[in-house]
C-alpha cells in the first residue's frame, strides 16, 4: 500500500465535514427564506423533503440515537445489539475456520457484504451488484493485485 499520512486524512475528514455542514445549513436557510416550502400542490414544493429533514434533525439532535435505536425502549434495540454482536463474533469464527482448520472457502466470507445482501430491496440487480462486488474485492483483487 502507498504510504499515507494519517494526519492528512484526518484533516480532510474535518475539512469535508465542516464544508458539508455549512453548505447544508446555508441551503436549508435559503430554501426556508425563499418560501419554497409552501404552495397549493405538494408535488411542486419541498414540504415533504423538509419535513423529513426536520424529523431527522430532531431524532439525532433532540432525541438522540440511544432512545431512537439502542435503548431498551426502542423497537430497534434487538436489531442493533444483535447486529453488533454478530459483527463482533462472526469474523473471528470464519478466521479460525480458515487458519486453524484450513477451510479455504472461509477466506472469502465477508460479513458486512452478507448483511448488505439481505438488507436492501430484493431485486435481481441488487443481488447481482453485491455478488459482483464480493467477487471483485474478495477474489479478483487479492489474486491479481496482491
Amino acid at each position: 500500500l502507498a504510504a499515507v499520512d494519517y494526519k492528512v486524512i484526518f484533516a480532510f475528514q474535518v475539512w469535508g465535514t465542516l464544508v458539508t455542514s455549512l453548505a447544508d445549513a446555508s441551503a436549508y436557510r435559503i430554501v426556508m427564506d425563499a418560501g419554497l416550502t409552501s404552495g397549493g400542490n405538494p408535488e411542486w414544493n419541498s414540504s415533504s423533503t423538509l419535513a423529513t429533514y426536520k424529523t431527522a434533525s430532531y431524532m439525532w439532535g433532540g432525541i438522540g440515537p440511544w432512545d431512537a435505536w439502542m435503548g431498551p425502549k426502542s423497537h430497534y434495540s434487538g436489531i442493533f445489539w444483535s447486529g453488533l454482536l454478530a459483527g463482533a463474533l462472526l469474523p473471528p469464527v470464519f478466521w479460525v475456520l480458515y487458519k486453524r482448520l484450513g477451510l479455504e472457502c472461509c477466506r472469502y466470507v465477508h460479513i458486512p457484504m452478507l448483511c448488505l445482501l439481505a438488507g436492501f430491496p430484493v431485486v435481481n440487480s441488487w443481488y447481482l451488484l453485491i455478488l459482483s462486488l464480493v467477487l471483485i474485492f474478495q477474489v479478483v483483487l487479492p489474486r491479481y493485485a496482491p
